[in-house]
């Protein structure tokens, strides 16, 4: 008889188990409905930079989902759009998917996002020096924190 630890975990006698995939041939069904339809150009829409700053300067309402059809701005659609433009007109310096193969696009997101990551990194450490809290709180509290209320809003808006 084998002894055990304390904190060691024990799955029984078997080693090992058989898991069965079964297919769900109606959901097969559905994407390869929705698949046949596509192509690449759909899958990675061809944009340029001049609409991707079109965009980022331009209010969009509501997309409904079942019909497509995007309604009126509302006021906080507009509240929104202010807090956030500055954002989206940086970012849309980044090369858009369809050129260089997306290499420069992705490229361009991982140093958008290692200099957006570098700014708050800074910015909660000028906080933290002049409120006079330890580098391990304000790590918890103000860059944990921006990450928490950052997903939140991400769930609440998409």
């Amino acid at each position: 008889m084998k002894t055990l630890l304390v904190g060691e975990a024990r799955l029984g006698n078997n080693a090992s188990c058989m898991v069965t995939i079964v297919e769900n041939k109606q959901l097969k069904r559905r994407i390869d409905e929705i698949s046949d339809n596509l192509t690449t150009a759909d899958i990675i829409k061809q944009t340029t930079y001049c609409e991707q700053f079109k965009n980022a300067v331009t209010v969009v309402g509501q997309v409904d989902e079942e019909t497509g059809e995007v309604s009126k701005p509302t006021k906080c659609d507009y509240f929104i759009h202010v807090l956030t433009v500055v954002w989206k007109v940086i970012f849309a310096i980044i090369p858009p998917p369809g050129m260089c193969g997306g290499w420069g696009c992705f490229i361009g997101a991982l140093v958008g996002i290692g200099i957006l990551t570098w700014a708050v990194e800074l910015t909660a450490t000028n906080v933290g020096c002049a409120a006079g809290i330890k580098d391990i709180v304000t790590a918890v509290s103000i860059v944990a924190l921006g990450l928490f209320t950052s997903l939140i809003v991400s769930h609440v808006l998409f």
